[in-house]
C-alpha cells in the first residue's frame, strides 16, 4: 500500500518542558485535541533550536503527520536528567543517535563531604570551536587537521546566571569542569566506566600580575575597511532569517537527518550541524612552548591534544557570551606552535613583532587547505609578559587585525577557575578587536559605564558586577567583582547597533551605568566588516579574498603616555593591590624576530583621514549615577 507524506506544522504557544516523548506522546496529542490520531504506531522525534518535531507514521490514514511544537525560548525546550551514577557521555551519545546535536541537560552530582541535597546544574551542548576545518602547525612546518576525534564534548550553562564549562572526553568518559552557581565555585567530575559524578568546592585561583596594554595609540587603528573593497553593510536584524527553523532548508535539512539518522551537512562551510550565527570569525591562534607546558605536554614534534583541547575551552567559554550576546561564532582557523615572542618583557614588543612579522596590506598571511583566509590573529601565550594587548576595531584588517592574551596558567586538564580566569583575559582583548575600549574611557562610551580605571567605587568589594570590558578587577575583591557579560541582553527587536535594543544584564551590577551600550558597539563593528564575517549564501561558498588598503600610517604610537588625572583626596577605604609588574616606559632590548614580511612598508601618510567605523549614539534617559571618586587608588596609564 502506498504510503502518502503530508507535513503540517502546529504552533504552540505552551511550555512543553515536562513532556518526555516517550512517554507522553499520547498526551501532547491530546492536548492537540488530537485524541483519535492513533499515537503508539512507528513513532519518531528530532528536537532543533528550541522546537520538537514529532514524526507519526499514521496507518488508519496510510500519511506520515510531522508537528512541530515551538517554544518561547530554547531553556524551555525538554532537557535529559542524568542522575549521579548515570555516564554523561553515553547521554550525550544516546542524544546524538536521536537526532539531538545540541541536547540540553540536567547533570546531577553528589557533593563531596556534605550532608546537604545532590549538587545539580543545568547544561547545553556547546557548538564546538575546533572542527574538521581547524590545522595546526609547528614554527614554519606542514600544517595538518587536528584529530577531532581527540577534542572533548564541552558543556556550557543553559541558565543565564551561571557559569559552567564541563569536558566530557570522547575516549574513556571522563567529564571534567568548574561551575560558578548562587556563590559557590564548584569542581565537576565524573570518571569514565559508571564512576558517579562528584561535586566539590573548587580551589582559589589567585591572578597572576596582569595589566591590558590598550591605551589611546589604539584609537589610530579604529578604521573602515569600506574603501579597501568590503561591502557595505547596512545593519538589520539577522536573527530573524537565521534563527527560524521554519524556514524551508532548514526543515528539510533536519528532516532528512532525523529519517536517514546520518549527519548530512549542507556546502556552507561556516554552518555549524544544527546551529546559525548571524556572523562567524575566524581566528589564527600562535601559542607558545609554555602553553603546552603548562598542559603538561612538551610538543616537540606536534601540539598535543590536552593543549589543543585547553584552545577549544578556551573558545567555547568565550563563545557562550559572543554567541549569546554579539550573535557571533568564534572560531579556531589555525593552531601555529612558535618561538616568536620567546624573551619578550612587554605587550607592546609582542604586539611590534606580531606586527612586523605577519602584517600585510596586501592580504592575509595564512589560507587554510580550503581557501578560508583568518578574520583576526591572536597569540596565545602562557609565558608571563605581564598582560594582553589587542588593535582596536580591525577585524578583517590584516594590517592591524592582531591581539594577544599573555600569563595563562589554566590547563584542559584541571579545568578549574584558572581556566575562568584565562577566558575572561581573552574575551576582554577579543573585545578591543571588535571595537570596544574600556568602559571608565570617556572617548569610548560617554558618559563612562564606571570609573574603575580611575577611581574605585565605594562599593566594592561587589562579587559579579561589572563587566568584561571593565578595570574593576583591580579594585577591592579582585576577579570576584567581574561578571560573565558585556553588559547587556538583546530585547528581539530593532537593531542590535541601536544600545536602547539591548536590556542592561542583570548580571551588571550598579557600579556599572548603561553596559548595554558596549554590545551595541561590538555588533556594529561586526556588522559593518562586509561579506568577511558573514555566513555564505550559497553553496560551496567561502570567504571573499579581499584587498587591503595600500597606505598605511607609519606612525602608529604615541610618544607620550596619557595624562589621565590623579585624585589627591585620602579614604578609609581599602584600595586595590597594584601589580608589580606594569608597561615599561622604554621599548625592550630583546632582539626583534629577523622574519620580516616581503612586502615592504609604505613611508608616507595617506593624504586623507581614514575613516572609522561610526559608533552607536546614546542618550541616557536617566542622569548617570555619581561615582565615589574620592577613593584612591593607582591609575594605570596603559
Amino acid at each position: 500500500m502506498a504510503v502518502y507524506y503530508t507535513k503540517i506544522f502546529i504552533l504552540l504557544t505552551k511550555k512543553f518542558s515536562h513532556l518526555d516523548i516517550h512517554q507522553n506522546a499520547c498526551l501532547a496529542h491530546s492536548y492537540l485535541s488530537l485524541q483519535s490520531l492513533n499515537c503508539y504506531t512507528n513513532t519518531a522525534h528530532f528536537l532543533t533550536n528550541g522546537n520538537y518535531y514529532f514524526m507519526m507514521k499514521i496507518a488508519r490514514f496510510s500519511a506520515i503527520l510531522l508537528l512541530r511544537i515551538s517554544f518561547p525560548s530554547a531553556t524551555a525546550a525538554m532537557e535529559r536528567f542524568v542522575s549521579v551514577g548515570e555516564s554523561i557521555a553515553a547521554k550525550i551519545q544516546d542524544a546524538h543517535a536521536s537526532g539531538d546535536f545540541r541536547p540540553r541537560f540536567t547533570l546531577n552530582a553528589e557533593r563531596a563531604n556534605s550532608n546537604k541535597t545532590n549538587y545539580m546544574v543545568r547544561v547545553r551542548e556547546a557548538a564546538p570551536a575546533i572542527t574538521s576545518m581547524t590545522t595546526m602547525s609547528i614554527q614554519n612546518g606542514t600544517s595538518i587537521p587536528v584529530n577531532t576525534d581527540d577534542v572533548a564534548t564541552m558543556l556550557v550553562s543553559d541558565e543565564d546566571d551561571v557559569l559552567a564549562l564541563i569536558s566530557v572526553h570522547k575516549k574513556g568518559g571522563n567529564a571534567d569542569g568548574i561551575v560558578q552557581k548562587n556563590g559557590e565555585n564548584m569542581k565537576f567530575t565524573q570518571r569514565g566506566g559508571g564512576g558517579k559524578a562528584s561535586a566539590y568546592i573548587a580551589e582559589k585561583f589567585e591572578p597572576p600580575t596582569w595589566s591590558c596594554g590598550n591605551d589611546a595609540d589604539n584609537i589610530m587603528k579604529r578604521r573602515s575597511l569600506s574603501e579597501g573593497g568590503h561591502d557595505e553593510h547596512h545593519d538589520h536584524d539577522h536573527s530573524d532569517h537565521h534563527f527560524d527553523p521554519s524556514n524551508i532548508e532548514y526543515t528539510i535539512a533536519n528532516l532528512r537527518h532525523s529519517l536517514r539518522g546520518a549527519e548530512l551537512r549542507p556546502g556552507k562551510r561556516r554552518r555549524v550541524q544544527g546551529e546559525s550565527f548571524a556572523y562567524w570569525v575566524d581566528i589564527y591562534i600562535e601559542i607558545d612552548h609554555a602553553l603546552c607546558t603548562v598542559n603538561g605536554e612538551t610538543c616537540t614534534t606536534t601540539i598535543g591534544p590536552k593543549t589543543v583541547n585547553y584552545v577549544n575551552a578556551l573558545f567555547t567559554g568565550a563563545n557562550t557570551i559572543y554567541e549569546t550576546e554579539i550573535n557571533t561564532h568564534l572560531h579556531v582557523l589555525h593552531i601555529n606552535l612558535n618561538t616568536n615572542y620567546n624573551g619578550m618583557t612587554s605587550t607592546s614588543s609582542v604586539m611590534d613583532a606580531m606586527e612586523a612579522i605577519y602584517g600585510s596590506t596586501v592580504g592575509w598571511h595564512y589560507t587554510s587547505p580550503s581557501g578560508i583566509k583568518p578574520d583576526l590573529h591572536h597569540a596565545l601565550l602562557g609565558e608571563s609578559i605581564g598582560g594582553g594587548k589587542a588593535g582596536l576595531g580591525v577585524i578583517c584588517d590584516s594590517s592591524w587585525g592582531f591581539g594577544m592574551s599573555s600569563s595563562l596558567k589554566g590547563n584542559f586538564v584541571s579545568m578549574d577557575n584558572a581556566v575562568v580566569w584565562d577566558i575572561s583575559v581573552f574575551m576582554h582583548e577579543l573585545g578591543h578587536n571588535f571595537d570596544s575600549g574600556h568602559t571608565h574611557e570617556s572617548d569610548s562610551y560617554s558618559p563612562v559605564i564606571d570609573t574603575c580605571g580611575i577611581s574605585c567605587s565605594s562599593q566594592f568589594p561587589l562579587a559579579k558586577s561589572a563587566t568584561i570590558m571593565s578595570y574593576c578587577d583591580l579594585c577591592g575583591g579582585g576577579f570576584d567583582n567581574m561578571a560573565h557579560t558585556f553588559g547587556g541582553k538583546y530585547k528581539g527587536t530593532g537593531s542590535r547597533s541601536d544600545p536602547n535594543s539591548y536590556n542592561n544584564s542583570p548580571l551588571a551590577g550598579t557600579v556599572s551605568f548603561e553596559p548595554r551600550r558596549v554590545n551595541a558597539v561590538m555588533w556594529a563593528h561586526v556588522s559593518s566588516r562586509g561579506t568577511c564575517t558573514q555566513p555564505p549564501t550559497t553553496t560551496g561558498s567561502v570567504k571573499p579574498t579581499t584587498r587591503m588598503p595600500t597606505s598605511m600610517p607609519t606612525t602608529r604610537r604615541p610618544t607620550s603616555k596619557p595624562t589621565t588625572p590623579r585624585p589627591t583626596s585620602k579614604s578609609t577605604t581599602p584600595r586595590p593591590i597594584s601589580p608589580t609588574t606594569r608597561r615599561p616606559t622604554s621599548k625592550p632590548t630583546t632582539p626583534r624576530p629577523t622574519s620580516k614580511p616581503t612586502i615592504p612598508r609604505p613611508t608616507s601618510n595617506p593624504t586623507t583621514p581614514r575613516p572609522t567605523t561610526p559608533r552607536p549614539t546614546f542618550k541616557p534617559t536617566t542622569a548617570p549615577p555619581t561615582f565615589n571618586t574620592d577613593i584612591p587608588t593607582f591609575f594605570p596609564t596603559y
